[in-house]
């Protein structure tokens, strides 16, 4: 029994039917998060101390090593105010009601608070994006306070 050689071209091709995001379903995906992004920039100009100051595409689709199994997007979401609870629960509670503010027209099954972030669902695409609160105090460089997944304590990012 002889064995058939497996080249760079084979990888290739299994990596670009098998494994990688094609880059027009990226660019789909980026355009709806820009979407997003651009409409909640909009209801920030209009409401200046809305305590939620900003969302910012992050993780693999970001950084461009999506695979074709991506079920869901990850956005940073900064929040600001003495207001914002520290509580993880609380804070989810926190930015999904601001997000339902900010976006009239989901429906609150659209919005969700999971255990480290909120989930909004897009109807038409069924695509999901992860809101992932970031504690944000003012930082020039927009450096603020994340949650762990790990032992719930923040980090600073």
């Amino acid at each position: 029994m002889s064995r058939e050689h497996i080249d760079h071209s084979d990888i290739v091709k299994f990596s670009q039917e098998k494994v990688n995001l094609p880059s027009s379903k990226a660019n789909e995906y980026r355009a709806q998060v820009r979407r997003l992004r651009e409409k909640f920039e909009g209801y920030i100009s209009e409401h200046p101390d809305f305590t939620l100051k900003k969302i910012l595409l992050s993780g693999s689709l970001a950084k461009g090593t999506a695979l074709r199994s991506l079920n869901d997007i990850d956005v940073a979401c900064y929040i600001s105010g003495a207001n914002a609870p520290e509580d993880i629960d609380e804070l989810l509670s926190y930015i999904a009601e601001r997000l339902r503010k900010a976006f009239p027209n989901f429906s609150p099954e659209q919005v969700k608070p999971q255990t480290f972030c909120v989930t909004v669902s897009f109807k038409g695409s069924g695509l999901d994006v992860d809101i992932v609160p970031i504690l944000y105090d003012g930082d020039s460089d927009w450096y603020g306070n994340l949650v762990s997944q790990d032992d719930c304590v923040f980090l600073r990012t």
